[in-house]
């Protein structure tokens, strides 16, 4: 299999089979960078993690250490708790549900409130949903 070239952050260099991912990017640099990752910037956008990197291309990789690896992450929370509302109260419509500087909110419309008992069930349908081979998807 051919390989390409990849320009890190400092202008060091690495080589990666052909049809590699930004995570396989991850993977290669560092193995807890790995586990850390969110997403990755490519030649200056945002990309998720399955993003098939082409020759030459400048990569970093983003964890929720920076301010963009934390906006990723909320505002791809909040999609996953909307899905999770929405699996077990077909009813609820969705509203609003924006990242935010320390977190993500949402809001539902739904003929009652939510019970203690509901926010146990919708933390663990996103749970799920996490381990379901979910990867944060950069917007």
């Amino acid at each position: 299999m051919s390989e390409i070239n990849i320009i890190l952050l400092d202008g060091s260099e690495i080589k990666l089979n052909k049809g590699a991912t930004l995570h396989d990017a991850a993977v290669k640099i560092n193995q807890k960078l790995s586990k850390e990752a969110i997403a990755g910037v490519v030649n200056g956008v945002e990309k998720d993690l399955n993003y098939v990197l082409k020759d030459n291309d400048r990569i970093e990789i983003v964890t929720f250490t920076s301010p963009e690896g934390r906006e990723i992450y909320h505002h791809s929370s909040s999609h996953i708790m909307a899905q999770a509302v929405k699996e077990l109260f077909p009813q609820a419509k969705l509203a609003i549900g924006p990242a935010i500087k320390d977190g993500f909110y949402y809001d539902f419309d739904l003929n009652r409130s939510f019970t203690p008992e509901d926010i146990v069930l919708i933390e663990k349908k996103m749970k799920e949903r996490e381990t379901d081979s979910f990867i944060m998807k950069a917007e």
